[in-house]
């Protein structure tokens, strides 16, 4: 989110959707993550409930995936993300083989 934050976004057409668990309090779940990620209710969308969890150590809060669909942001963030591999290639180079 801070990262998204940085470009100047419009934040309405932000999408998050939680995933929980089915023993997970949905209700505390999706406030968890209003909290952690500063959006409305309005840029939720339906919440995925999986099966129950037999892990160790399930998530307390579940995940969260965000959406932002823009074409020109995605060209921007490849542009950096190449633009980021190259100066670490130059930093550090590969030795050969």
């Amino acid at each position: 989110m801070r990262y998204l934050r940085t470009k100047d976004i419009d934040e309405a057409r932000i999408r998050a959707r939680v995933t929980i668990h089915v023993q997970d309090d949905e209700v505390e779940c999706k406030d968890y993550w209003k909290k952690v990620t500063s959006l409305n209710d309005s840029n939720f969308i339906s919440t995925v409930v999986k099966s129950p969890s037999f892990s160790k150590k399930p998530l307390p809060y579940g995940t969260v995936a965000i959406r932002y669909n823009s074409l020109q942001l995605l060209r921007q963030v490849k542009e950096e993300i190449s633009n980021f591999a190259e100066e670490i290639s130059e930093t550090f180079p590969q030795k050969p083989v």
